[in-house]
């Protein structure tokens, strides 16, 4: 490889060169003696590329200073021009120094750079050992969360989904400009938590996911928490029994700024806060005191957090502000949709996941027996994590684990028993294949059909009986020549053959 930062010598200035120097000197290559912006390069690129590692740097100066005195005192004798040649020749030295200088600044810093990567290795090694670990989720914005992490087969850390709200994030990235807004998706997965098991909270749970993608409007999260209050009502469950907590990120950020803290505390703020009502009022203090808020701030902030009445904010915060408008707007949307009386201002409510940036809510039971049911709120600079533009968005997430709970203290579980509408049972061996293309023929037309074999008629009764089936179907072998099959009601108790074409 030749180095392009000087020009190459003319075939004039070679000639020159040579003949300017002594036939005994030009046996002495001219690259390793005169320093050729050639022979520098090369050096250069050994130095970054370690292939000098069977020459010392020392070893090579020292070759160098050799070949210096050998080519002084060969010069001396056939009187060349000195003063030439000494150019050339300590341009060559000055050029090495460097080299060596830059060699030995390279692996200087490389050996720090793997020092650090190998204390960076211990430290996580030590903290990643532990399966209850805390990390930063979101770019620039750090929270706490509890990830059931483990390593796989092949050695590699991996981790169970927590959340789906970052996948669909991903996902709306990847479909682009094919998707139109607004987005309206949801989603049943399955998520796991290494967590503390407690009632109404497991490490391993399905998580009903809404969101609406592409509305910045307040009317997006009226739509969602009428989602929430439609499937209560499904479930037999009233406002007496749950309501839906509703407050606005956007509030704290106000008071921050009374005060005038850094937009950096923001976030630990918001995870300290959530913890009211989990923890006592001191200790909530106590932890903001430590992450560097003033005293006159914590008192400020506690009592704002702890107004319920959306008029009092106003008067603190202001009617201008955008947090007291948007919170009247839901308000107002609520009224519409006929579910006002299950919503109720609370400041406190800040939720702790890092992407949120508008209005959060969360659902809970007026007793106070469990932890929240479910849980929403604003994201409108999520995807831009993720390398996206900001696009508008908000969702909640609705987990299996607290709602069977609350069902089951008050005896609301639905009955889930098996529905099977038609029993077909062939009364010989040889009549398996046609119970199938009867089986096949009832489920084409849409009928719920169990086929059963190998058992006595009398299990088979009883078995119809438990399951609370309609039909038995019964293929016996006179009918079936006939091109029938008898069937029995099994709530009226009545009998008759029928055609098999018939059938449905």
């Amino acid at each position: 490889m030749r180095s392009q930062s000087h020009p190459r010598r003319s075939r004039e200035q070679k000639c020159r060169l040579s003949t300017s120097i002594p036939r005994g000197v030009r046996g002495i290559s001219l690259r390793r003696t005169c320093g050729s912006v050639t022979g520098s390069s090369r050096t250069f690129e050994r130095c970054l590329g370690f292939s000098r590692s069977r020459r010392s740097t020392s070893r090579f100066l020292s070759q160098r200073l050799y070949l210096s005195g050998r080519l002084v005192r060969k010069s001396r004798s056939n009187g060349i021009d000195k003063k030439a040649w000494l150019k050339n020749h300590c341009w060559g030295v000055f050029r090495t120094l460097k080299n060596c200088i830059l060699e030995l600044a390279y692996f200087f810093l490389v050996t720090l750079f793997h020092v650090f990567c190998l204390m960076v290795m211990v430290v996580h090694e030590k903290v990643c050992s532990k399966s209850f670990i805390r990390i930063k989720w979101v770019t620039h914005y750090s929270f706490y969360c509890q990830l059931y992490n483990f390593e796989d087969k092949g050695g590699r850390r991996v981790v169970l989904r927590p959340e789906i709200t970052p996948s669909l994030a991903r996902l709306v990235i990847k479909q682009g400009k094919s998707v139109s807004f607004p987005l309206r998706w949801f989603a049943i997965g399955q998520c796991w938590r290494y967590e503390r098991m407690t009632r109404g909270r497991r490490r391993e749970h399905y998580q009903w996911n809404m969101d609406i993608i592409g509305v910045s409007k307040v009317r997006a999260e009226a739509e969602l928490i009428h989602a929430i209050v439609l499937l209560f009502e499904r479930l037999g469950v009233t406002s007496l029994d749950v309501g839906i907590r509703v407050s606005s990120r956007k509030v704290l950020q106000a008071v921050l700024q009374m005060y005038s803290i850094p937009e950096h505390l923001f976030m630990e703020v918001c995870v300290i806060v959530d913890k009211l009502g989990k923890i006592t009022r001191e200790e909530v203090e106590k932890e903001l005191m430590i992450a560097g808020v003033s005293l006159e701030a914590v008192k400020g902030i506690v009592e704002v957090l702890s107004l319920k009445s959306l008029s009092k904010l106003e008067e603190v915060l202001g009617s201008d502000g955008e947090a007291v408008a948007d919170l009247k707007r839901l308000f107002s949307l609520a009224e519409h949709y006929g579910y006002s009386k299950w919503i109720n201002f609370d400041a406190s409510v800040v939720r702790g996941l890092a992407y949120y940036t508008g209005i959060v809510f969360e659902a809970f039971d007026r007793e106070g027996k469990l932890r929240a049911i479910c849980g929403g709120g604003r994201y409108d600079r999520l995807l831009s994590t993720f390398g996206s533009d900001d696009i508008p968005a908000c969702g909640f997430g609705f987990g299996d684990a607290v709602i069977m709970e609350l069902l089951k203290e008050k005896g609301l579980v639905p009955d889930l028993a098996r529905q099977v509408e038609d029993i077909v049972f062939p009364l010989d061996v040889e009549l398996e294949g046609p119970a199938s293309k009867v089986v096949s023929s009832l489920r084409r037309k849409g009928r719920s059909v169990d086929l059963i074999e190998d058992k006595r008629l009398k299990w088979v009764f009883k078995h119809a009986e438990r399951i609370n089936a309609s039909r038995l179907v019964l293929v016996g072998n006179s009918e079936w020549q006939r091109g029938m099959v008898r069937v029995k009601n099994l709530s009226t108790r009545e009998e008759y053959e029928i055609k098999i074409d018939e059938l449905c």
